[in-house]
């Protein structure tokens, strides 16, 4: 258009991104760390959509599914096949955590590749928390999970942590900034955006507080208690400890 005749830029094919690269862009994912998640280029369905196919880990430490991503998507997981009843798992960055590691536990391999790309160890699960089947591949490591900012997330926080206590070297809950949400809290990508981000981010792994079984909470009989204060985090907070410390030894 004139614009283009204005900017001499007549005759000069725009760049076409490749799937995994615009996929990367569109989740605010760097590149590199995107890929280190067992990325691979593949089509979907039978409209053959072009979508990138990240590995899905099983309980044994090995890529048994497959999650597909692609712009303007939420991602889909691998169809249920006869040798693949659940092809739900966990999402590592081309390899499994190591006695003395410390690696950080997120919802999804979206949060976990940005956490890659601020050189951190990171591994992603499916949901809002992660199953005890998995424990037995945290062996010996030190883990700090950082959820979403909801409800959901910080429930499954405490049952994640629930899992890996006494599996884990320790474990750990960091709480990102800002308001606890009913539903669609900001996650860890969402203060990446922040002028800040990178620095609230680290300041929540680093700040991040060890977690334990509440022996209180172990006898159905007792009621816990939380002093209602106009602090609005912390009473959501230890609500959410209780609710989820009460139900930590439930299979999930």
């Amino acid at each position: 258009g004139w614009l283009s005749d204005r900017l001499g830029l007549v005759g000069i094919e725009p760049v076409k991104l490749d799937i995994i690269t615009e996929t990367a862009l569109d989740k605010r994912m760097p590149v590199d760390a995107f890929k280190a998640f067992g990325v691979k280029l593949a089509k979907r369905g039978r409209e053959k959509r072009s979508v990138c196919r990240v590995d899905v880990y099983n309980e044994a430490g090995e890529v048994h599914s497959h999650f597909d991503l692609w712009p303007q998507s939420k991602g889909k997981l691998k169809h249920k096949t006869p040798d693949c009843e659940n092809p739900s798992g966990l999402f590592f960055p081309g390899r499994l955590p190591q006695p003395g590691e410390a690696w950080i536990a997120v919802e999804g391999v979206k949060h976990a590749a940005a956490l890659v790309g601020l050189g951190f160890n990171a591994f992603g699960y499916c949901g809002s928390r992660l199953n005890e089947k998995y424990g037995p591949l945290f062996s010996g490591v030190d883990i700090t999970v950082v959820p979403d900012l909801d409800l959901t997330g910080l429930m499954g926080a405490e049952h994640t942590a629930a899992n890996l206590f006494g599996i884990a070297s320790s474990v750990s809950v960091g709480r990102l900034p800002g308001s606890v949400k009913d539903s669609g809290g900001d996650d860890v990508r969402d203060i990446l955006k922040r002028p800040d981000g990178e620095t609230l981010v680290r300041k929540t792994i680093d700040d991040a507080e060890p977690w334990k079984p509440n022996p209180d909470l172990e006898h159905h009989d007792d009621r816990p208690e939380v002093l209602v204060s106009m602090n609005e985090a912390m009473v959501t907070d230890r609500v959410v400890s209780h609710l989820g410390t009460l139900g930590w030894k439930t299979k999930w």
